[in-house]
């Protein structure tokens, strides 16, 4: 069965990456790992673990309290697109539509060719797998939330 020999954006690019520990974590917890083997064609903007790091230090808290939000799984599919998007196909101002239906994302491309998804940076672009592409960014991209959201959220569940 060939199926196996493929490579995926969750087991041969996330899993195996020493920056993305938390958003490995994360995706497992939510079991959202599937999703990323299974989907035939998928654009990950993968926040480094830097990326949890910031919010969790933003929100005075700890990363077990950053993977123990509600809404977790809505966040993370934001990061997702159901289609693979190379750097190159990227053109400037467009607005597509991750998986979580909660909120577009902006993608802007400058004309020295650095892209941006909302206003993260995408610092390392076009990591193929044979399922998809991923891109790294520095931030967690919120749908519909706000630091001032979360520190809210946070603060109800204790």
């Amino acid at each position: 069965n060939t199926s196996f020999a493929q490579t995926n954006v969750f087991d041969d690019v996330i899993a195996t990456s020493p920056n993305h520990t938390y958003l490995e974590a994360a995706l497992l917890q939510e079991g959202l790992d599937a999703a990323l083997r299974q989907n035939p064609s998928c654009t990950v903007f993968a926040p480094d673990d830097s990326a949890f790091n910031n919010l969790a230090s933003t929100l005075g808290v700890s990363i077990s309290n950053l993977l123990a939000l509600p809404n977790l799984s809505d966040i993370l599919t934001y990061h997702v697109l159901g289609s693979t998007v190379l750097s190159t196909g990227i053109s400037n101002g467009a607005v597509v539509s991750p998986l979580s239906t909660t909120n577009t994302l902006k993608l802007t491309k400058t004309s020295t060719g650095e892209v941006y998804v909302n206003h993260s940076q995408v610092s390392s672009a076009d990591i193929t797998a044979d399922n998809g592409v991923v891109h790294v960014i520095s931030e967690l991209l919120l749908p519909d939330e706000t630091v001032a959201d979360l520190q809210l959220i946070m603060v109800s569940q204790h």
